[in-house]
């Protein structure tokens, strides 16, 4: 909640520039190569979950310097580069699957979610 407001409540920031790179190369040359070999093992395992699961770990790993931007450009340019420095693969996935941060995270939800902005965009 914290970065969602301090990024697009106050800033008005279009993260899908960034993160739409994230999803459709499934994390390949965003992470650092075992984190990324470590994110396709539970990928394949559990699914689509999964790239939002580890979409938002990123934001987590990294609020602080997120919640440090006062521009647009350094938002995007921290997002573009920080995931490289996401080495301790056994952090993210800690932290992907800690219930006390994200939850239960279900295809049924994601799909729920997908349809509400899908008729926010009509």
């Amino acid at each position: 909640p914290k970065v969602y407001n301090h990024l697009i409540t106050k800033m008005n920031v279009d993260v899908t520039v960034i993160t739409i790179r994230w999803f459709l190369c499934l994390f390949i040359k965003v992470l650092p190569l075992e984190s990324t070999l470590r994110f396709l093992d539970v990928f394949f395992l559990e699914g689509n979950k999964m790239l939002f699961r580890f979409g938002l770990t990123i934001f987590k790993v990294f609020e602080k310097e997120l919640l440090s931007t006062n521009s647009d450009e350094e938002v995007i340019t921290l997002l573009n580069h920080l995931p490289l420095f996401a080495s301790n693969a056994d952090y993210l996935l800690e932290v992907a699957f800690d219930s006390n941060w994200i939850g239960k995270f279900s295809e049924k939800k994601i799909h729920e979610l997908r349809e509400t902005e899908l008729i926010a965009l009509n």
